[in-house]
């Protein structure tokens, strides 16, 4: 390959390791450099100098963002352990004689049990004041 398409190719920066390589050479060894070949055997030398030295970038964070970022996901932390409690928790249906009732079939028949009873308790009377209510006289 001759100096003109691996120059365009640098500069064009599609050039492979190979095509770098051998411009170097091309450059290294000619004794008389025009204008152009001594740029380019200077932005060589740059890239080279620049791929050697490393950049250290510091990011500075306040305490305060510090501060925001743990309240924020100890709040996070502490919905997500108050839901998990939540449903982990038995469905209460009633309360029978301060005993929580978590079986539906349990509920049901204590709830018809007591229904049952007050039926039975409310009967009587009702029959006795509707008795006296129109009780012909």
């Amino acid at each position: 390959m001759d100096y003109k398409e691996l120059s365009q190719r640098y500069l064009d920066a599609t050039e492979s390791l190979a095509d770098k390589k051998q411009l170097s050479e091309i450059l290294d060894n000619t004794n008389s450099l025009t204008f152009e070949q001594r740029a380019l055997q200077a932005m060589q030398r740059y890239n080279r100098r620049q791929t050697h030295v490393g950049t250290t970038i510091n990011t500075h964070t306040s305490t305060t963002l510090r501060w925001q970022l743990a309240a924020a996901a100890a709040a996070c932390c502490a919905i997500i352990i108050g839901v998990a409690i939540h449903l982990s928790r038995p469905t209460v249906y009633c309360y029978y004689n301060g005993r929580p009732i978590t079986s539906l079939a349990e509920a049901e028949g204590h709830a018809q049990r007591v229904i049952n009873e007050l039926c039975v308790a409310e009967l009587t009377t009702d029959e006795d004041m509707l008795y006296n209510m129109f009780r012909m006289e």
